[in-house]
């Protein structure tokens, strides 16, 4: 006797099976992906932003205004207001502040979630006796007041300036060239 065979069935089996290989295939990988990834990870993930605030003083306990304060490694940062006081948010877990103020050392210190911050900056005199090239002369550091701009030769590359009029204008940041 001869079997009937039907020549749809065969590879609708054949798919069925591929279907099932690959679905078990996948939820082991993610099983197995699972129980290596370390447990830190997972709470990172999950933990909500961490919002750290503090206040800023030198050795006398003078509030500082305008002490930048970054995420090391990132661009996300904040600036002290009148009290020294200042408040950063979506800060990472374990991460590390860096304060920086003209005229003080810089400062690295480990965010503390949940508590207030007091940072004490100390002043480091030995940059205030360098020479500032201003547009019109020199001036020791210590000296100067008003704004200070820094134009890098490798953002004037592309550029074809006539002057230094068009040196200055479009790359000096607040700096309106007439």
């Amino acid at each position: 006797m001869k079997k009937n065979i039907n020549p749809h069935h065969a590879p609708q089996g054949n798919l069925l099976r591929a279907v099932c290989f690959l679905l078990f295939l996948s939820f082991f990988t993610l099983t197995a992906q699972a129980r290596r990834t370390d447990n830190h990870v997972f709470s990172a993930v999950n933990m909500p932003p961490t919002t750290i605030s503090g206040k800023v003083t030198d050795a006398k306990n003078t509030p500082l205004e305008g002490v930048s304060i970054f995420i090391k490694g990132t661009k996300q940062g904040v600036v002290t207001d009148a009290q020294g006081s200042f408040s950063i948010r979506n800060v990472p877990e374990n991460a590390i502040l860096v304060f920086s103020y003209t005229g003080f050392g810089s400062k690295e210190v480990a965010a503390k979630s949940g508590a207030v911050m007091s940072v004490s900056l100390t002043e480091q005199a030995t940059g205030l006796n360098d020479v500032v090239v201003i547009g019109y002369g020199t001036q020791s550091k210590k000296d100067l007041t008003g704004a200070v701009a820094q134009i890098k030769a490798s953002r004037l590359e592309n550029e074809n300036p006539r002057s230094v009029q068009d040196m200055l204008r479009g790359n000096a940041p607040g700096l309106d060239v007439g």
